[in-house]
């Protein structure tokens, strides 16, 4: 079992007190009011994946079951499209925690004491995977451990040019990567 602490709000308050002088306006921006259960997220992908099984005793899931998670997706690609007619850019946790050593997929976590599955630690990256939107992982800098902490900044659809101008002008007043000791 992997016990982890979240820190990213603390990361991120320290961020946007970093960024502030850099940028025209940092602010706290509420999400759009949606349905963030990571499994439900996943249901596109995983519907896509049964439907190409060569597993003759599996039926492929119907096209009525698809067309639910599909106006799902769409309607989380509509709302955060909203999102960033105001905003230029997100910034957000790349996971639950900072790093953590490698282990099997599966390993059983903890987040803050509460238990969490192995692959919902990721799900602040899996939510732009999900709606399309384009994704930057930046260094920040090293926790009280030593392990790095990151963020993500994300974009509007298809506008990877400008997310990747906005990095570039945020990375020197970020950190540059550091490797963490070797244990």
């Amino acid at each position: 079992m992997l016990e982890l602490v979240d820190r990213s709000g603390e990361a991120i308050r320290d961020l946007s007190s970093t960024l502030r002088p850099h940028c025209r306006e940092v602010e706290r921006a509420p999400l759009p009011d949606l349905d963030y259960d990571w499994h439900r997220l996943l249901e596109p992908a995983s519907l896509a994946i049964a439907a190409v099984q060569d597993d003759p005793s599996q039926r492929p899931p119907s096209l009525r079951s698809y067309l639910g998670p599909l106006d799902r997706r769409d309607r989380f690609i509509a709302a955060f499209e909203r999102f960033f007619e105001r905003w230029d850019a997100l910034i957000s946790p790349i996971s639950m925690g900072t790093a953590f050593p490698h282990c099997q997929p599966g390993t059983p976590h903890r987040v803050d004491g509460e238990p969490v599955e192995y692959w919902a630690t990721t799900a602040h990256g899996s939510l732009f995977t999900y709606t399309d939107h384009p994704a930057i992982a930046m260094p920040h800098r090293l926790d009280s451990e030593g392990l790095p902490m990151g963020f993500q900044l994300v974009g509007r659809r298809w506008g990877e040019a400008k997310l990747l101008a906005l990095a570039q002008a945020l990375a020197p007043p970020t950190s540059a990567f550091v490797r963490p000791p070797l244990a």
